[in-house]
């Protein structure tokens, strides 16, 4: 072979399995068959539509709805008590959200120790920057650890611990909710 077939024979290999990549639906019934109108497709995949704020998703078996959001220099648990404080430089960023664990057992919603099988929470500040949530101990209407009895559901918060950069910043913002390899999507900003 000389050095101008093997960017040819690459380039064909390439077209080759791109094509094959495109095709789908590889359960078509010919005409031919006793079932000839029936189409058998694959499963469909998880959408990476994003959804807003205000709307609800579907996460194995919890439902969650993300309602608003807020920063904070600040939160108080409202016991007269407590009131949790960032590190120097940041605020909070509070997903206000509900949750309901639709299963047929107990589970846990974002637990701090975890499995590929629970959900977990991620903010992604322009596509690059994640962070994780702030586990608010002892404060009650913390989603972090909620444990769910069988269609239980919480009202409650979601808090990220983010720098000044994220709250002043115009880039965009977003929460993911993932379990194992599916992901729900709520655009922040």
């Amino acid at each position: 072979m000389n050095a101008k077939t093997v960017p040819i024979m690459l380039a064909a290999a390439l077209v080759c399995s791109l094509s094959a990549c495109g095709n789908t639906n590889t359960n078509l019934v010919t005409s031919d068959s006793p079932t000839a109108n029936v189409v058998s497709t694959p499963s469909p995949t998880p959408s990476n539509t994003a959804l807003s704020v205000g709307s609800a998703t579907t996460l194995g078996d919890w439902s969650i709805t993300v309602s608003s959001i807020e920063f904070s220099p600040q939160i108080d648990s409202g016991d007269g008590f407590t009131v949790f404080n960032p590190d120097a430089g940041n605020q909070f960023l509070i997903v206000h959200s509900t949750v309901q664990n639709n299963g047929k057992q107990a589970a846990s919603f974002l637990p701090s120790i975890g499995s590929n099988a629970d959900v977990g929470a991620i903010v992604c500040y322009n596509k690059d920057y994640k962070y994780q949530p702030t586990n608010l101990l002892g404060y009650d209407n913390n989603l972090c650890d909620f444990n769910a009895n069988p269609l239980t559901s919480k009202e409650g918060v979601i808090a990220f611990e983010v720098p000044e950069a994220v709250v002043n910043g115009s880039e965009s913002l977003a929460i993911e909710f993932t379990q194992g390899t599916k992901s729900a999507v709520f655009v922040l900003r």
